[in-house]
């Protein structure tokens, strides 16, 4: 696998996925309504938008090329409920891989 390392311990916001490499990978944790995660492949960052594609689950595959995660409230989130999302593991720090 070709992953990139993002800060741990702190919701991840813009800046950190704008030095994260077109093509890295990184395995990204969510808590807030719903728990899950996913792996993150980076394509490009524009205004408040991550472009890339995310798995969930091996035996679905990538998503299209221009999903997107985006900032709220200074955080970069994924999906309608605005989960603020982590790189590392889950906040109360369970759930590393």
């Amino acid at each position: 696998m070709n992953y990139h390392d993002l800060p741990e311990g702190r919701p991840l916001t813009l800046a950190d996925f704008a030095e994260m490499p077109k093509g890295k990978q990184a395995r990204l944790y969510y808590d807030s309504t719903n728990r899950g995660s996913f792996l993150w492949r980076q394509d490009r960052v524009e205004g408040d938008r991550v472009f890339g594609q995310f798995m969930y689950d091996e035996d679905f595959g990538w998503s299209e090329v221009d999903d997107y995660l985006y900032e709220f409230e200074g955080e970069v989130c994924r999906g309608s409920g605005a989960e603020p999302l982590w790189a590392g593991s889950y906040p109360d720090g369970s759930g590393r891989l």
